[in-house]
């Protein structure tokens, strides 16, 4: 079997359009790809193939891209066809392509190091970034629901980061004084350790129970999950999204997990971890940051900002520092009205066949109406100039184009690309502007390949065996850590006496 045509091609090939023959290729130069980008479509409708499509053809134009795929079946055929297309045949193709099977490895009872306190930033940023990512997997935290929790996870995530503990210390810290003491003895932040003893530790034992209910429950959850617990727990991180930034690096995770919680938060943590890789090149001067990089989120909004405020910013600073998303999802019942505002920001649209409510808000996005189009005129040569034609009413052109979203075939979407200087003009030229071109594609086909599947196993090994540690070192390290801690509260209980 051949590999789809896209990989001889210089460029980005969104798909064909025009006459059945010759078809025309509708593709993007490197240049253009570098876009914020939002893809939507029903199951079955041709969205994940495109999106593992886009994925290959970006790696096969040098463009490096991470993808975070939460179902696992868009991540293991895109590891297919690179099996298929020979790339392991280079030894270093196992660095330059990071393959994660989070599923597998747990299978295997193996987990990745990705301590999230181990990052080479400020500690205070780290303490924040945790907070937020807690705040997309449990929305309601960040609308208010529990007032506390703030406050304990960033103060709590601060102590221990002082102390070089994983983020799964955080339950005991908020249950055991005495622990709390041997940590916060070590806490620089004067005004962390005094929320703690001045304000916390006088609240009764049902007080603190009450008022760190949230907090506790998402800190449990980190110990009980054994993928959340063995990964989160341990010491080091194999994952700095910075790194993989400026080294041009690709990643794909396979986040296929049985535990929607511990799926929806590894997510988070893993989009905040990779927003801020991009943020911290702000340090470099703008012409030393060299490369771009790609972000693919399929069901995107399990994992992004939930604000159109803070979407909309984050949109606007990952492009500035070379990171673009990919934003991929079903329905827009997905996302709320405010995520929708936001995702007018994009400067690529991919429209896929969708259902009835759906097609109706992207018809109005992307089709257009001409109030002179005509629907009937008198055949009578001799009576045209007594009559007028019959226009097509923009009610009739609207509702038209929504059906047409409603029964696009498999494969078949429309493009709009819309030009970087389009947000300048008001909506009224907008409309008449040649800012965006909308086209219907059949998209590429991309297959399963026919491949080894000894040499598919072999290379899915290989990757177990370099970035996840076997469960009974980490246990081991997990108990050299509890050891080390208890020892220091009782000299620190024999110093007191």
């Amino acid at each position: 079997m051949k590999l789809p045509n896209f990989f001889s091609h210089r460029g980005i090939i969104l798909g064909t359009h025009g006459l059945p023959f010759p078809r025309r290729l509708l593709s993007l130069t490197v240049e253009q790809i570098k876009t914020h980008a939002h893809v939507i479509g029903v199951s079955g409708s041709g969205k994940s193939r495109f999106l593992a499509g886009l994925f290959l053809s970006m790696l096969e134009n040098g463009l490096p891209a991470t993808l975070i795929d939460p179902h696992g079946d868009l991540a293991r055929l895109v590891l297919a066809h690179l099996v298929r297309k020979g790339v392991y045949r280079d030894p270093k193709a196992h660095e330059r392509i990071i393959y994660l099977d989070l599923p597998a490895a747990e299978q295997n009872a193996r987990f990745i190091p990705y301590n999230v306190l181990a990052q080479h930033q400020q500690p205070h940023t780290t303490a924040s970034n945790v907070k937020e990512a807690m705040h997309r997997a449990w929305p309601a935290l960040a609308a208010g629901a529990a007032p506390m929790f703030d406050t304990l996870v960033q103060d709590g995530v601060k102590v221990l980061i002082s102390n070089r503990m994983p983020i799964t210390a955080l339950y005991r810290l908020l249950t055991d004084t005495r622990y709390r003491d041997s940590l916060l003895a070590q806490e620089e932040d004067q005004d962390v350790v005094s929320f703690f003893r001045d304000q916390f530790d006088r609240l009764s034992s049902r007080d603190q129970a009450d008022q760190a209910g949230a907090a506790l429950r998402r800190a449990h959850l980190m110990t009980f999950s054994p993928v959340l617990k063995y990964s989160l727990g341990q010491a080091e991180s194999i994952l700095n999204f910075r790194n993989i930034l400026d080294q041009g690096q690709s990643l794909i995770v396979n986040l296929a997990l049985p535990d929607t919680e511990a799926r929806r938060l590894l997510g988070c943590l893993l989009t905040v971890s990779a927003e801020q890789g991009a943020l911290s090149r702000a340090e470099l001067p703008a012409g030393q940051r060299f490369g771009t990089h790609h972000l693919i989120l399929d069901e995107f909004s399990e994992f992004t900002a939930q604000s159109e405020e803070a979407l909309s910013r984050m949109l606007s600073l990952t492009r500035k520092y070379g990171l673009h998303l990919v934003l991929a999802h079903q329905t827009w019942s997905q996302t709320s009205a405010r995520l929708r505002g936001a995702l007018q920001n994009v400067g690529l649209e991919v429209v896929f066949r969708l259902g009835r409510e759906d097609a109706e808000y992207s018809a109005t996005m992307l089709g257009r109406v001409d109030p002179l189009q005509v629907k009937h005129q008198v055949a009578d040569e001799s009576a045209v100039e007594r009559t007028h034609p019959v226009f097509y009413s923009l009610a009739e052109q609207w509702e038209r184009f929504t059906q047409e979203l409603q029964e696009l075939r498999p494969r078949h979407a429309y493009v709009c690309l819309y030009s970087p200087k389009r947000r300048a003009l008001p909506l009224r030229l907008l409309l008449k502007s040649r800012s965006r071109a909308v086209t219907k594609v059949r998209t590429p086909s991309i297959p399963d390949p026919e491949v080894d599947e000894v040499t598919l196993q072999r290379v899915e090994q290989t990757y177990l065996e370099l970035y996840f540690r076997p469960k009974h070192e980490i246990e081991k390290e997990m108990s050299k850590y509890r050891n080390t801690h208890t020892n220091a509260q009782l000299r620190r209980k024999v110093a007191l006496k």
